[in-house]
């Protein structure tokens, strides 16, 4: 584990507006099971509808993520579209994944060689992988070498992300371990095909002050330009290849950011603590999705101290469970931690008279969580 210590990232507020509903988990209930739709040109997407809040504390944000995979053969749409289902809702989605894929391969050994099977299950996996908690690290890495290089297209040193998340290289061959680097070249190609789809407002094409119109925003959180090795002279990575084959992580990517408004971000004060195994502690992943979900509330909800449903904050975190006693004490402790680390300054579950869910009062505490001055 890598020393605690704390970093400033300024983070575009309008992604961080979005980003807890664009990561929400297939067992959230207001998350759709995928579909694959085919367009007129043959492109292909997995489609994952996120409908709007249950409660009226919610942000009623509804989205879209798709996640682009180029054209399919036939029996690959079948095959994607028969399985994606039973996939995404078994807990052991891994498990069943290479299950899955291990038939289909016994079915049909002719057509199915081993780099196709490799290029389904990687599909498959990178629909899951969307902005989970360690690719939420990596998002603010990323954003913060953006705003260090003064650009939305910065240059991504992925021996820096590995490092920052803990790893460490093995003093055999001074390289990281092959299944830490394939998960990372996964992930950024997760994120440079998952485009998301949602309505935001933007000022009003006739000039009238104090109007806005409602216009449908497609937007990557990340479109990967190029990728390179450092010692070959710049020598360019087939990045895709990289993701799905889980070749060689390039060592340096070039990247454009979707989300990138100078004039109109919320500083944060992050820990950069370290990933000890590929498998993050339970409690920093419930942390990580509170605290993105309260940090892009800032962006809307005006009132200090901030109500939000318990209900709501449970989903949010991705605290799904069944046991309702669990999930409290989960979400009690994910509080605690928070205000232990002073992101927040008050955090208490209350029962509101003629409400009909209780709710959390919290106060973010503005020393750690910023608005530019600048807005």
């Amino acid at each position: 584990m890598v020393e605690e210590r704390e970093y400033l990232v300024p983070m575009d507020a309008q992604l961080l507006s979005i980003l807890a509903t664009a990561g929400a988990p297939f067992k959230d209930p207001l998350v759709d099971l995928p579909l694959v739709e085919s367009g007129i040109d043959g492109q292909c997407a997995i489609v994952v509808r996120v409908r709007g809040g249950l409660y009226q504390d919610d942000d009623g944000l509804e989205l879209e993520r798709r996640y682009q995979v180029g054209k399919l053969e036939d029996d690959e749409f079948d095959f994607i579209q028969s399985n994606l289902a039973t996939s995404v809702q078994n807990p052991g989605f891994r498990a069943h994944t290479q299950k899955v894929i291990k038939a289909l391969s016994e079915t049909d050994p002719e057509r199915h060689r081993d780099a196709e099977i490799r290029r389904l299950q990687r599909i498959l996996l990178g629909v899951s992988l969307f902005c989970g908690p360690r690719n939420l690290e990596t998002v603010y890495l990323i954003y913060k070498a953006a705003y260090e290089q003064g650009t939305k297209t910065p240059l991504i040193d992925t021996r820096l992300l590995l490092e920052a998340r803990g790893y460490k290289r093995r003093e055999s061959i001074r390289d990281y371990d092959s299944n830490i680097s394939n998960q990372l070249a996964q992930e950024m190609l997760s994120m440079h095909r998952t485009e998301i789809v949602f309505q935001a407002a933007t000022p009003a094409q006739s000039g009238k002050k104090g109007y806005t119109d409602v216009a449908v925003v497609y937007k990557n959180i990340l479109r990967i330009k190029r990728a390179f090795y450092r010692d070959r002279g710049e020598e360019e990575v087939d990045f895709e290849r990289a993701g799905d084959l889980t070749f060689q992580l390039p060592d340096i990517y070039e990247v454009e950011l979707g989300f990138y408004d100078e004039k109109d971000t919320i500083l944060l004060s992050l820990p950069a603590r370290g990933v000890p195994a590929p498998s993050a502690n339970y409690s920093r992943d419930y942390q990580s999705r509170c605290l993105v979900y309260i940090m892009g509330r800032l962006s809307w909800d005006k009132k200090n101290p901030m109500w939000i449903g318990k209900a709501t904050l449970l989903r949010k975190s991705g605290i799904l469970g069944a046991n309702s006693s669990r999930n409290n004490r989960l979400l009690q402790q994910v509080l605690d931690d928070l205000l232990e680390q002073e992101y927040l300054l008050q955090a208490e579950i209350v029962s509101k008279p003629g409400q009909r869910q209780d709710a959390v009062k919290i106060v973010p505490n503005p020393e750690k969580i910023r608005r530019n001055l600048a807005n």
